[in-house]
């Protein structure tokens, strides 16, 4: 996992100090962009464990639920006592992924969404123009 971590990280670290060195202005957006992404990676890995612990906590509690003199349908008790415990030795890079990019994706969904805000409110304003 942190052989997968440092050759995610150090292409991104490289590309944005190439950036900020470069001082371009088009490539500045790049440079915030790849900075966020190298930004995301360990919130992800906080992300993944916070979930990993959650999950296993919900699943003793189910397991406990079903353990207990609680009246519970055989079939319910049965797929209850069936949930293992998962630990975090099991979380994968692959997880720390999916999570990296659901935050960039929820990343650029806020940038978009900021555009899109600024779009309508120059739409309204040209729109009152030729109503005058």
């Amino acid at each position: 996992m942190l052989w997968g971590a440092v050759t995610l990280l150090f292409p991104a670290v490289v590309m944005s100090l190439l950036f900020i060195t470069a001082g371009v202005p088009d490539i500045r957006r790049c440079c915030i962009h790849s900075c966020v992404a190298a930004a995301l990676v360990p919130l992800a890995v906080l992300v993944a464990i916070g979930i990993s612990i959650a999950l296993d906590q919900c699943i003793l509690y189910l397991h406990e639920a079903a353990r207990s003199s609680i009246p519970q349908p055989p079939p319910l008790r049965h797929a209850l006592l069936q949930l293992k415990p998962d630990s975090l030795m099991t979380l994968s890079f692959l997880d720390v992924q999916i999570v990296a990019i659901f935050l960039f994706v929820s990343y650029g969904l806020q940038i978009l969404l900021y555009h899109l805000v600024d779009i309508v409110r120059y739409l309204k304003i040209s729109r009152r123009r030729l109503v005058m």
